[in-house]
């Protein structure tokens, strides 16, 4: 077991009379006692090296929990308490192998949709980000591919209905076949309280409906959608080339999403390149914007890169063989450094000279 609930009154209650050193034995036995699921060993000398007691006092210690909260058994020493909640967990196996399995089962089912969504896209022609939403994707497909494209990839082969314990199966794991057995049965514990353990179940995970047009029944609600990543996504047509001309290269999801939105064509592509080659770029690229805000300030548009704005060219920008001085910016020539260029081109200082 790797839960339990600790009921702070009923355990305070128990344990008011403890050393605080008797305490910290007791609860290192029951931490054994529940991660191994059964008695503690018959051995005496065998606890004491579980809770690692040494000294004399941690042994006397040994001793004393054993006698007030434990019982020796043929198999060794039992807590009640523990073996109720023990009972209780292996009664509720066939559950949560039953959960995992459905769940295991839906996730299946929505990464062959997926799968087959993108496929049909590619087909068409067009993309979509790898971490779309289903919701999203389902509406791409539905515009580019039509309603029967959508049908088909919601079609999955013949599946085998959800398992369901069977009240014979107790102890065994719920698989349709039910052949292996998964811990072996519980016996009851006759008690007057038994402690309710909390099963750790995966989330559930939820599925966007396509639109009602299909006749696609609506999902439960409730829980938290698990968008599963598609390894074989790309990144949107022309954004290669743009980032490739862009000199600072940080963030660059963003700018995927960034030019996602933007959804540039043909010609603003080349109006943007352009505007890249004219940009008057600074020398540490910290200094410069981010490729995401440069596509969401539309920066393009700048005067500062427009080709109708005159742009003034002093005589070491001629001399040094470029015909602005944003132009020369791009290969890194200012003022100070313009005796290093001639022709456009970076020279020796003594050539240069």
């Amino acid at each position: 077991m790797n839960y339990v609930d600790m009921h702070i009154g009923d355990y305070a209650e128990a344990t008011g009379h403890l050393s605080p050193l008797e305490d910290g034995i007791y609860w290192r036995m029951l931490r054994k006692y529940y991660a191994t699921e059964r008695p503690l060993p018959a051995e005496v000398e065998k606890i004491q090296r579980l809770v690692a007691a040494k000294s004399p006092d941690e042994v006397a210690a040994v001793d004393a929990v054993l006698a007030d909260f434990f019982k020796l058994g043929p198999d060794g020493w039992h807590q009640e308490r523990c073996d109720e909640v023990i009972a209780a967990y292996k009664a509720g196996e066939p559950d949560r192998e039953a959960k995992k399995i459905n769940e295991q089962t839906r996730s299946d089912r929505h990464r062959q949709e997926r799968r087959k969504l993108f496929e049909a896209l590619n087909n068409a022609g067009k993309h979509a980000a790898w971490n779309i939403g289903i919701k999203e994707l389902r509406e791409m497909v539905l515009a580019h591919c039509g309603a029967e494209a959508v049908k088909n990839a919601a079609i999955h082969a013949p599946e085998a209905a959800p398992v369901t314990p069977k009240p014979s199966q107790a102890g065994h794991a719920p698989t349709n076949g039910d052949t292996a057995p998964v811990t072996a049965p519980a016996t009851p514990v006759t008690a007057t309280a038994t402690l309710v353990t909390a099963t750790q179940s995966p989330l559930p995970t939820t599925h966007n409906p396509i639109p009602n047009s299909l006749n696609t029944p609506l999902p439960p609600k409730g829980g938290r959608r698990v968008r599963a990543p598609q390894p074989d996504a790309e990144d949107p047509p022309g954004f290669i080339e743009w980032y490739a001309e862009y000199r600072r290269k940080d963030a660059r999801k963003d700018a995927v999403k960034a030019w996602v939105t933007l959804a540039p064509d043909a010609a603003l592509q080349e109006r943007m390149l352009a505007a890249l080659r004219r940009w008057p770029w600074k020398p540490e690229a910290k200094f410069n914007p981010l490729p995401a805000s440069w596509l969401r300030g539309a920066r393009w548009t700048d005067e500062c890169v427009s080709e109708a704005t005159p742009t003034k060219c002093p005589e070491w920008c001629r001399a040094a063989g470029f015909d602005n001085v944003h132009e020369a910016a791009n290969f890194q020539c200012y003022e100070h450094t313009a005796h290093q260029f001639k022709n456009r081109q970076r020279v020796a200082e003594g050539a240069a000279a």
